[in-house]
């Protein structure tokens, strides 16, 4: 009985075995060529990728920065820590030409102080004037400018 059920399956299990063994080829269809242009893509990429990475220090994270990206994070901070001693500066940046900074610097006065005064970071120039002369109102209040 053995020999019999290893002859009857004998084929079978080779046909599985080698179909299983068959693993398609990447990009089957296509030419060599195109492979190698598929290739060289891929490595020219991974290296540009992999190099952006390695760059020269920005400088300190400041929120005197002129790099939003290490303004922002600086903003970050000092909300975090409860940090009131660069509210003449988060005032100031609620003019910068960034959206992002006059975000994160209104966002900032919003948890340091309790309030926003009005003022909206989307808002066009002359929109936001009014809110701005109320936090620099604000700021004369308390001897900061």
């Amino acid at each position: 009985m053995h020999e019999s059920l290893q002859k009857t399956s004998f084929p079978l299990r080779s046909k599985i075995a080698t179909k299983d063994l068959m693993m398609p080829r990447p990009l089957r269809f296509c030419p060599k060529r195109f492979h190698s242009g598929i290739c060289i893509a891929f490595i020219s990429i991974a290296c540009v990728w992999i190099s952006a990475g390695c760059s020269e220090p920005r400088g300190p994270v400041s929120v005197k920065s002129d790099d939003p990206t290490l303004k922002i994070p600086a903003i970050k901070e000092d909300v975090r820590r409860k940090n009131s001693g660069d509210v003449v500066l988060l005032v100031q940046n609620l003019n910068d030409d960034d959206p992002a900074v006059r975000f994160y610097a209104i966002e900032g006065l919003r948890r340091l102080t309790g309030d926003d005064l009005g003022y909206r970071y989307y808002d066009d120039d002359e929109q936001r004037q009014a809110a701005l002369h109320r936090w620099n109102q604000w700021l004369k209040q308390r001897g900061g400018k």
